[in-house]
C-alpha cells in the first residue's frame, strides 16, 4: 500500500516546527556567543585597565612643633639668692629670678656704646673719626673724681679715635669719657638721654630707664631679665663684641688699659660688663661661648647687686656653666615611625614610616617644626618612597623620606573580575 501525502495544512505546521526549532538553536548559538564576546571584552577590560592611584592617609597631624624644656633653664636663675638673669644670644627669651627692676650702674656704658654706634656708626676693625681731648674734658674728669668714679686720663689736646673712646668707656669703664663720648656724639647729655630713651623703646626694652651715660646715678634701671637682652644686644654688634672681648689695649696718651670683667680669662668667655656702685653692688653681664653636639651656643648671664667681685664672678660662673648644660640635643623623629597609611584596592592597609630619624640641639624654649607630606602611589617594592617630612630647626632643615613598610601590590585577575567598581575607579577600596 503506498503512502498517502500529508493534507496541505498538517504538512505547513510541520515545516513552521522544524523552522522554530532551528531557530531556537541559532537564537541560542547567537546568544552564547554574544555572552563570550562580552565576557571577553570585560574580562580584557578589567584585566587591562590601570588600577587607579592609590590616595595615603596621615596618622599624625601635618604640622607638628616640638619644644625644648624651659625647666631646667629657668631654675638657674632661680637657683641664685640675689638678682640674677640667664639666656642666649640665639634665643629671643630670658629667664630672671624676679620681674622687679635695679640699679645697674656702669652696666649703663652698653647702652652708651650701642646707642652712639647707632648715631655715628663705625664698622668692625675701623677706628671711626678723631676727636680731641679739650680742657673741658678735663673738668669732666676731676668732676667725676669727686663722685668717686673710674675715671682715665684726658690731657687737652690728645686726640683719640671713635674707637679708643669705646675701648675706654667699656673696657675700664671710665665714666668721665662716657660724658664725652656722649657729648661729643649727641652735643649734651640731655640729648643722649633722649636718644637712649627711643632706643630702649625700639629694641623692646620695657625696664630699661637711663638719665646719664655713666651709671653713676641710682636711677639708671632695668631688669634682669632686660639685661640679659641687653648683653644680646652687645655681643651682636661686631664693634662692641670686638672691644668686650679684648682683655687689655694700648691708648697713646692714655696707657695701656685692662677690662675690669674679672672672668674674662675663663675659656669660652667673651664679654660683657661690669658694674660697681655703693647702691648698687657688685654688677656683672657675662658671657661664655661653647659647642654642644656640634652647634655653638653663647649662654649670657646677669649678676646684680652681689656683695663684692669674687662673689659676682663665681655666681656668672655658675650660672653660665648651668645654662649651658641645658642645651641638649632632642630626639624629633625616630626611624620606622608610622606618620600613615594607605589602603590598597583589596582593602588590605600598609603602614608608611620614616625612613630615617631626625635630631636637634634646641636651646631651651626653641621648636622645631615636622611637615609631613604624602603623594598618590601606585603598586611598588617595600620601601617605596610616598612623601616625605620636613624637619625645620633654628639651624637650618633636612628631608627625611617616607617609604611604604610593606609591598603594595596589585590584586590577581579573579579579584579585578569580581570587584569593577574599584578597578575603574568608580568607589575606593575600603579597609
Amino acid at each position: 500500500m503506498s503512502e498517502q501525502p500529508l493534507p496541505k495544512t498538517e504538512a505547513a505546521s510541520n515545516g513552521r516546527a522544524a523552522g522554530h526549532r532551528t531557530g531556537r538553536r541559532w537564537g541560542a548559538v547567537a546568544a552564547a556567543t554574544t555572552a563570550i564576546i562580552l565576557v571577553g571584552a570585560y574580562s580584557g577590560a578589567v584585566g587591562l585597565a590601570p588600577l587607579p592611584e592609590l590616595q595615603p592617609t596621615l596618622a599624625v597631624p601635618a604640622e607638628q612643633e616640638i619644644s625644648a624644656d624651659e625647666t631646667a633653664v629657668s631654675a638657674v636663675a632661680d637657683g641664685q639668692e640675689a638678682p640674677s638673669g640667664v639666656g642666649f644670644v640665639d634665643s629671643a627669651l630670658s629667664w630672671a629670678s624676679d620681674d622687679e627692676t635695679h640699679e645697674i650702674a656702669s652696666l649703663t656704658k652698653l647702652v652708651t656704646a650701642l646707642v652712639g654706634l647707632e648715631e655715628q656708626p663705625i664698622a668692625a676693625g675701623e677706628t671711626g673719626p678723631t676727636y680731641t681731648v679739650t680742657e673741658a674734658d678735663d673738668e669732666i674728669r676731676d668732676r667725676v673724681l669727686q663722685d668717686n668714679g673710674v675715671v682715665e686720663d684726658a690731657p687737652a689736646g690728645l686726640e683719640l679715635t671713635a674707637r679708643q673712646m669705646l675701648e675706654l668707656i667699656l673696657m675700664p669703664s671710665a665714666n668721665n669719657y662716657a660724658i664725652s663720648y656722649a657729648e661729643w656724639v649727641f652735643g649734651s647729655e640731655a640729648a643722649f638721654v633722649e636718644a637712649a630713651a627711643a632706643w630702649a623703646e625700639r629694641e623692646g626694652l620695657e625696664s630699661l630707664r637711663i638719665v646719664d651715660p655713666t651709671g653713676l646715678s641710682e636711677q639708671n634701671l632695668a631688669s634682669a631679665a632686660d639685661l640679659v637682652q641687653l648683653g644680646r644686644l652687645a655681643l651682636e654688634h661686631p664693634v662692641v663684641a670686638e672691644i668686650v672681648a679684648q682683655s687689655w689695649v694700648g691708648v697713646p696718651g692714655v696707657g695701656p688699659i685692662e677690662n675690669s670683667n674679672p672672668i674674662l680669662g675663663d675659656e669660652g668667655v667673651v664679654g660683657v660688663k661690669t658694674g660697681t656702685t655703693t647702691t648698687a653692688g657688685f654688677n656683672l653681664v657675662a658671657a661664655r661661648e661653647a659647642t654642644v653636639d656640634g652647634r655653638p651656643v653663647t649662654a649670657v648671664s646677669v649678676a646684680l647687686g652681689r656683695a663684692d667681685d669674687d662673689a659676682r664672678a663665681a655666681d656668672s660662673r655658675t650660672m653660665l656653666d648651668e645654662a649651658l648644660s641645658t642645651v641638649q640635643q632632642a630626639e624629633l623623629l625616630t626611624s620606622g615611625t608610622i606618620v600613615g597609611s594607605v589602603v590598597v584596592w583589596d582593602g588590605t592597609a600598609v603602614p608608611l614610616v620614616s625612613a630615617a630619624g631626625a635630631t636637634a640641639v634646641l636651646i631651651p624654649g626653641e621648636t622645631a617644626t615636622l611637615t609631613t607630606e604624602l603623594g598618590a602611589l601606585s603598586a611598588d617594592p617595600a620601601g617605596s618612597v610616598v612623601g616625605g617630612i620636613t624637619v625645620a630647626t633654628p639651624t637650618g632643615k633636612e628631608q627625611v623620606r617616607v617609604v611604604t613598610d610593606d609591598a603594595v601590590e596589585e590584586p590577581d585577575f579573579w579579584w579585578r573580575f569580581t570587584h569593577p567598581a574599584i578597578v575603574f575607579g568608580w568607589t575606593s577600596p575600603a579597609a
